[in-house]
């Protein structure tokens, strides 16, 4: 039996009702969320435009074109503009007045937002400066995003943030400044600096100390090892024990060593080496930082000074025994005189004393080496050419190298004028090309070269600024060793077999006596350079001395004698005696002006040693010389210590030791003046 119809037409109506309350419900639902997400999306833009205003980074959004749409509040104090007077201004508005950090001008075209805005690729941290409009230059860093609408490639727009900068970059120029100075401050010390990495065993310097020791810039491994190859082998023992003690901190973790290193161009140079120990919190050795500066100048003052005081020690010790010695060859001389002036002397006998007189002649040379390396001999002064001195002296020396050595002379084609004794210029010149010789027994060259130098207050040198010329004799010898070039110029020191120490030596006092420098440069099997400054001459060329002949002396006259040697002192009372003359010996100055004070009418001559006790020479003739103005006077002695006071540069001299004869030929001379 089938249902009524009545309850199938209401059944449908209820689900057409269910189905539109369902739908209604729908439609609500969405339209709630969608309000709902209205509201959010409100609250989201306020959220982020707060966020935005109150960033410390400054925000700008800009359209295509490059123009600026807004921006936060950041972006007008960082820029020094209001959102006002930015809006509608490109990036490639020249007003910006943007550059570079080099300072070159920074197109507006290559600003990251219009590149952005062309590529669609954001730009990260590209440097700008800015000038504000009050003129200041304030740096910024700026990143650019690009903004795309949904399924599209090309931006419809572009952020851009950007910080200021500013302290930062003049942070950089204030180190960078810093550094600077470091870094002059370094070249001006000749000093670099380097840094070890303990653990990882990299060492790392300086460009200076490359430079500093001619190393190829990159050529240096980076380790310690291959610094350790750099230092000299003599200090490389001292080198390791001193790192490793500063490394164990053992006596603190300072590191300070002067040493040689061995350079590539095989220079020897000095280093002066300090470093210092960092730690970590368990007290093991982190890194090892410090300087290095080369000290190779200061180290070759030091040894010529330590030379110098050296040779002024032996010299003092050389011209003292010098001056005695002289005394002693002047006795012995005068007995031989005064023996051979004996009539009827047998042949044997003046053959004997012949002999003597040869032999004391030769050691009167000998202590005239002495006394010009003593620096106590008087020299015969005057200005002449260098350059005309060597080129009449080279034949000479061609006969003493013999025809088996070369010579070859630079002399240039200008006057170079010194005022020195010219016999001692070429005593050094002999002296020097005798060594050379000596150096080449096979054969070889020896070149001479002249040249005018100006040293400066900054060379390293102990003569004093002014113009010098420069004598270089280079040979082509066997060259000097290591252990015997200190030595060079000391007296009684030689590499040669029977050779006597006095001709280096004898140079050396002759140039420094001038006020001059003596160098000398060698290597074993690299032959030897002698390099000699002179102090340079103002003036003209003295004219040449015309040596007079004696007078034969006069039958009489009247002599006071001053002479502390009392052997001396006879013998030359007697030898003149014997020529006639009427001698007043006395021993010292106080004496022979008690001796004048007694005697009756003047004295023709005083005949005074220099050097001596209670009073000296000089002092004795200018006392007398207030008694007797015109009183002649003639000095003798075995040095001259002051080289002629200039108060009595017109009184004669008669070096010691020397010959009755000759005394006797200066007396005549003077009295018949």
């Amino acid at each position: 039996m089938s249902s009524p119809p009545a309850n199938d037409e209401t059944t449908t109506e209820l689900e057409r009702l269910q189905l539109e309350v369902n739908r209604l419900a729908r439609e609500n639902a969405e339209l709630r969320a969608r309000e709902i997400l209205d509201e959010q999306l409100d609250s989201d833009a306020a959220r982020y435009q707060v966020i935005v205003a109150n960033l410390e980074e400054g925000v700008v959004l800009q359209v295509p074109g490059g123009q600026i749409l807004t921006c936060n509040a950041a972006a007008e104090r960082i820029l020094g503009l209001s959102v006002e007077q930015m809006a509608g201004r490109s990036s490639t508005d020249p007003r910006w007045r943007s550059i570079h950090e080099d300072g070159s001008p920074f197109p507006g075209e290559t600003h990251p937002a219009m590149v952005s805005l062309r590529t669609g690729e954001p730009l990260r941290e590209v440097i700008m400066g800015v000038h504000k409009p009050d003129g200041s230059l304030t740096w910024i860093s700026i990143n650019s995003q690009p903004l795309r609408a949904p399924g599209s490639d090309r931006p419809y727009a572009v952020v851009t943030s950007f910080s200021d900068v500013t302290r930062h970059k003049q942070a950089e120029a204030r180190a960078r400044d810093s550094e600077e100075r470091l870094r002059f401050a370094l070249q001006a010390a000749s000093m670099g600096t380097w840094d070890w990495d303990v653990a990882g065993g990299k060492v790392s310097w300086s460009d200076d100390i490359e430079a500093m020791f001619g190393l190829d810039p990159g050529s240096f491994a980076g380790t310690y090892e291959a610094y350790l190859e750099l230092v000299h082998r003599e200090d490389r023992d001292e080198f390791e024990v001193a790192i490793a003690r500063a490394l164990a901190n053992e006596g603190g973790d300072d590191f300070v060593l002067e040493h040689r290193l061995l350079c590539p161009d095989g220079v020897t140079r000095w280093a002066m080496s300090f470093g210092r120990v960092l730690r970590d919190e368990r007290g093991d050795p982190l890194r090892f930082a410090g300087t290095i500066r080369d000290i190779s100048d200061s180290k070759l003052l030091e040894q010529q000074l330590l030379l110098s005081q050296r040779m002024e020690t032996v010299g003092r010790l050389a011209g003292g025994v010098a001056h005695d010695f002289n005394n002693l060859l002047t006795a012995i001389l005068g007995c031989a005189d005064l023996v051979m002036a004996r009539p009827n002397l047998d042949l044997e006998a003046h053959d004997a004393l012949e002999t003597i007189r040869e032999a004391s002649e030769r050691a009167a040379g000998l202590t005239r080496q002495l006394l010009s390396f003593a620096r106590k001999q008087v020299f015969d002064l005057a200005v002449f050419d260098l350059r005309e001195l060597i080129a009449n002296t080279e034949r000479l020396l061609s006969r003493v190298l013999g025809e088996h050595i070369q010579i070859g002379a630079s002399l240039g084609s200008s006057e170079v004028l010194i005022r020195a004794d010219r016999a001692q210029i070429e005593q050094v010149l002999i002296n020097l090309a005798v060594n050379a010789r000596d150096a080449m027994p096979r054969g070889g060259s020896l070149a001479i070269e002249l040249g005018v130098v100006t040293l400066d207050s900054a060379a390293p040198s102990s003569l004093a600024p002014g113009r010098y010329a420069l004598l270089e004799l280079r040979d082509s010898g066997q060259g000097i060793s290591k252990a015997a070039l200190p030595h060079i110029f000391e007296p009684f020191f030689t590499t040669k077999q029977g050779g006597t120490g006095l001709g280096l030596a004898t140079c050396y006092g002759i140039v420094k006596q001038l006020g001059g420098e003596i160098e000398v440069d060698s290597e074993p099997g690299r032959g030897t350079r002698f390099s000699i400054l002179l102090p340079i001459a103002s003036g003209t060329v003295d004219k040449a001395r015309v040596r007079v002949h004696p007078t034969p002396a006069p039958a009489k006259g009247r002599i006071l004698l001053a002479e502390d040697n009392p052997v001396v002192r006879m013998i030359a009372e007697r030898g003149l005696q014997a020529h006639g003359y009427e001698v007043f010996a006395a021993a010292d100055g106080p004496a022979a002006l008690e001796l004048f004070d007694r005697l009756p009418g003047e004295v023709d001559l005083l005949i005074s040693d220099i050097m001596m006790p209670s009073m000296t020479g000089y002092e004795l003739a200018e006392q007398l010389h207030r008694k007797q103005p015109a009183l002649k006077v003639l000095f003798v002695s075995g040095y001259d210590e002051s080289a002629l006071d200039r108060a009595h540069a017109g009184a004669a001299y008669l070096p010691k030791p020397y010959t009755l004869s000759r005394l006797a030929e200066m007396v005549g001379q003077l009295l018949s003046e």
